[in-house]
């Protein structure tokens, strides 16, 4: 299992770097990155704008994967509407009219009531989701949620999926622990042990989006704890993980030497998309 380790580079190794993107040309160049995963899938029907847009990405902070310097991935984590507003993906949004001041200002969305994480419209109705919210409400608890969690098609494989999983896992320190949220994703059910090695605990097994019927998704969640030495981490990774945030911390990002190989089909990655 390849780690957050630091390798020796030689001619094979790539430089691959996560960071939050904070320009806005850089944001909407990512969202059509986005849209072209779309574009080439079964949701391409649901594609409405020249990017892909929607209102959770009004309350979410995006992250980059880069290759040399070149977009290898994407994952934004929505935050609840009331805890944070990304103008950036607001006038974006606005640009292509996907967006509008009466209904997606941070005064409208503050306005609104209700999770505010994307799961819930993927898998609309779930009783288990509904009452898992429930039972974090009544104890003071938010949800944040890993979400459009993507490897661009060039760069896919299992060493650069790890990273990026790795590298996700590093924002529940600053947005779980320290702000008193679980955080969750959903993939393809079939792909959940992939998560649940880094300490992932299933929420629901096995569940339908009313936009895709045919397969199923899981919903996993890293609960929220006190401390990190308490996190449901797994101590395999967790040495990793800290040193991989306090990198971040440090530095604004996080880089490591890893060794390009033949793209890996269907990587877990790619199932986290939603």
């Amino acid at each position: 299992m390849e780690t957050l380790k630091k390798t020796p580079t030689n001619s094979a190794d790539k430089t691959f770097s996560f960071r939050q993107i904070t320009d806005e040309q850089e944001l909407e160049q990512f969202m059509k990155l986005r849209l072209e995963i779309y574009a080439d899938s079964k949701f391409k029907n649901l594609i409405q704008y020249p990017v892909d847009i929607d209102t959770y990405d009004l309350h979410s902070l995006p992250f980059g994967l880069f290759c040399d310097g070149e977009p290898a991935g994407f994952i934004r984590v929505i935050l609840p509407r009331q805890d944070y507003y990304n103008p950036q993906a607001f006038r974006i949004g606005k640009k292509y009219s996907a967006f509008h001041e009466e209904t997606h200002s941070e005064a409208a969305l503050r306005g609104q009531s209700g999770p505010s994480v994307h799961v819930f419209k993927w898998i609309e109705g779930s009783e288990v989701l509904k009452e898992y919210y429930a039972e974090a409400q009544q104890q003071g608890l938010e949800l944040m949620e890993g979400s459009r969690i993507i490897l661009f098609k060039k760069f896919r494989g299992l060493k650069a999926a790890r990273f990026l999983t790795e590298c996700t896992i590093t924002t529940y320190v600053e947005h779980c622990i320290k702000a008193k949220r679980h955080a969750i994703i959903v993939m393809a059910a079939k792909q959940h042990r992939f998560y649940e090695q880094y300490g992932f605990q299933v929420v629901e097994q096995e569940a339908y989006s009313a936009l895709d019927r045919d397969h199923a998704y899981c919903v996993m969640a890293l609960p929220y704890a006190e401390t990190f030495d308490a996190s449901p981490i797994a101590d395999r990774f967790r040495g990793e993980v800290m040193q991989a945030y306090q990198e971040f911390c440090t530095t604004g990002q996080i880089t490591r030497q890893i060794p390009m190989t033949h793209p890996t089909p269907a990587t877990s990655i790619e199932a986290a998309a939603a």
